[in-house]
């Protein structure tokens, strides 16, 4: 049997970085984001997005049939009005953790305190801030983070840009 080693470093590295940030995990191999927003919300559901959201993320929001509504790059005064105004069954919110074209960071405390504030899950994608920031451990675990163990968080991450080994991880409350 051959082994792959940087994808076993790999593994190993993940699982004492975020063993602590929830009980479920799903891994994908394909069409990760599709699969993480379509299981979440459907027909009766929300959506709310980053208007720069990566292409892969407004495909899954209108693949899952949920009402599709985008917010401006970074508003978080409009996506308040969009959350408060939502009837929704399920609302989500949806957005990039590292805009890479723009090169923003997303203010994930303050999506989350909003998602929190409105009973909304937020589908943070970091795909491009997962190997980046310090220790590689991505961008819910920056200095100021107090927010990584928070039950409204869905993090995602492809593995194939930042990570070097292909797949995605999907980690959030059970």
């Amino acid at each position: 049997m051959v082994e792959f080693l940087p994808h076993i470093t790999f593994w190993k590295m993940f699982w004492r970085s975020f063993y602590r940030f929830s009980e479920s995990v799903v891994v994908f191999y394909r069409l990760a984001n599709i699969g993480v927003v379509t299981a979440l919300v459907g027909r009766e559901d929300a959506i709310i997005a980053d208007k720069l959201n990566h292409a892969s993320l407004n495909d899954a929001a209108l693949l899952s049939r949920a009402k599709f509504i985008r917010f401006p790059h970074l508003d978080l005064a409009t996506l308040e009005q969009r959350l408060a105004a939502s009837n929704a069954r399920r609302k989500l919110v949806i957005s990039d953790a590292v805009f890479s074209m723009e090169g923003d960071i997303a203010p994930i405390k303050q999506l989350i305190a909003l998602c929190e504030k409105y009973h909304a899950l937020l589908v943070l994608d970091d795909a491009h801030g997962l190997a980046y920031w310090e220790k590689r451990k991505g961008s819910l675990f920056l200095p100021d983070s107090d927010y990584v163990h928070s039950p409204n968080i869905v993090y995602m991450a492809t593995l194939g840009k930042a990570a070097g080994v292909f797949g995605a991880v999907c980690r959030g409350a059970s």
